[in-house]
């Protein structure tokens, strides 16, 4: 009821030409990172792939968005968030098309490396154009992008599997471009500019001296706390999972994408509570923090409880799981905040370049596992391969929690 109520006190040219289009570009982001979930057999299919193949596809994504985040934080502090979304949007424009018309395996990689380039400000540039257009409510603003991005990953379900198994994966990509064209118009002929919001920012607060800013405990303590199971939940939600519930819990490819447009519905409502969630432990014990260790723990306790892979509780925990750890992302409201507007765009890339840059190693490195168990231990059982990688994934969130544990009780020592 709040975020209604914050929004019909908003301008609502404002919100249709500001918010709505930065949210629709989020979406359409969402669904190029989880839509090799389910265009992934076709691929296979048609061009003769493994599963390795899709897996080095969807990773080489990451690595593309990962080095976009570099310039992409001066750029926008620079320029403003319209400008540069609409310029990154026709990148992304040229890269679905190369990749709807591509014949081999090399052309996708560079199609899917242009896409990653193209869609990399999906999330900053709302982000940036929520602290340029409606900066007394952050929070709020940036679960709304959130929620309507989530909606991504539902379209890239049921929605995206009943399209491109009647119009084939092509006119699909082909559908996907034509839309960002479309959006990258609207940003330069509609959305107002807001050249206040960046006119006084100089170089004088350069990238550099932004990574300063950051080295604190404190903002290491958030940094640890959002990109982590950020990272883990993004890595196995934009491919592995499909795999997970074919090999470990045996379900066939409908009711897979049948089960991933429900866990989508999830995630959207689960970001749209982020900000609600992360402002009622704010308000009730004074830390954001808070939140966070509170996502971390329970999104670890639903992958111990997915792991041990007990039927109704495991399919139990994988809605938990998408639901609480969305509220990580209000880790980067938090960033904004602190940062303010001057270097907020530079601030909340380093926070999705170690996002990603994590999200795309641990995407590789789980099919590396894999790869590794099936080729050098006698271990036949693929279900437990499966089971063995996502272990490992756990024992490290672990030992991170234990870090940033002892890094809390010394920042609040000093």
């Amino acid at each position: 009821m709040g975020i209604i109520k914050y929004i019909s006190e908003q301008n609502m040219k404002k919100v249709l030409l500001v918010l709505v289009p930065f949210s629709l570009g989020y979406l359409i982001t969402s669904i190029f990172r989880s839509i090799n979930a389910i265009q992934g057999v076709y691929l296979q299919k048609d061009l003769s792939l493994t599963i390795f193949h899709i897996s080095v596809i969807s990773s080489i994504y990451f690595l593309a968005f990962c080095l976009g985040q570099i310039p992409l934080g001066i750029f926008l502090d620079k320029y403003g968030s319209r400008v540069v979304q609409g310029f990154l949007f026709l990148i992304a424009a040229i890269g679905t098309m190369i990749f709807a018309f591509a014949d081999n395996y090399s052309a996708l990689l560079v199609g899917r490396f242009i896409i990653g380039i193209g869609v990399c400000g999906g999330l900053m540039c709302a982000f940036k154009a929520n602290v340029e257009y409606f900066p007394k409510k952050i929070p709020i603003m940036n679960s709304i992008v959130l929620f309507v991005g989530g909606l991504g990953v539902v379209v890239a379900g049921k929605p995206s599997e009943l399209l491109i198994s009647y119009y084939g994966w092509r006119n699909y990509n082909i559908l996907i471009s034509i839309v960002l064209i479309m959006l990258s118009l609207f940003f330069y002929i509609f959305t107002p500019s807001n050249k206040e919001a960046f006119k006084n920012n100089t170089s004088s607060k350069s990238f550099f001296e932004t990574i300063c800013f950051l080295n604190k405990k404190q903002i290491w303590i958030i940094l640890l706390l959002t990109v982590i199971p950020s990272s883990m939940f993004t890595s196995m939600q934009t491919y592995w999972i499909t795999p997970w519930f074919k090999y470990v819990r045996n379900i066939s490819s409908s009711d897979i994408a049948i089960l991933i447009s429900l866990l989508g519905i999830v995630m959207t409502l689960g970001l749209l509570m982020s900000g609600i969630i992360g402002n009622y432990f704010q308000n009730k014990y004074g830390s954001a923090n808070k939140a966070l260790f509170f996502t971390y723990i329970v999104s670890l306790i639903s992958q111990i409880i997915i792991l041990v892979n007990i039927k109704f509780f495991s399919i139990m925990a994988w809605f938990i799981y998408f639901f609480i750890v969305q509220t990580a992302m209000f880790g980067y409201s938090q960033i904004s905040i602190i940062a303010g507007k001057e270097i907020s765009g530079k601030a909340i890339t380093i926070f999705t370049i170690v996002l990603f840059a994590l999200s795309f190693s641990l995407q590789y490195i789980f099919g590396v596992i894999l790869k590794l168990l099936a080729t050098y231990t006698l271990i036949t059982n693929i279900s437990f391969r499966y089971q063995i990688s996502l272990g490992i994934y756990i024992l490290i969130q672990i030992i991170i929690l234990f870090y940033v544990i002892i890094l809390t009780i010394n920042n609040e020592k000093y």
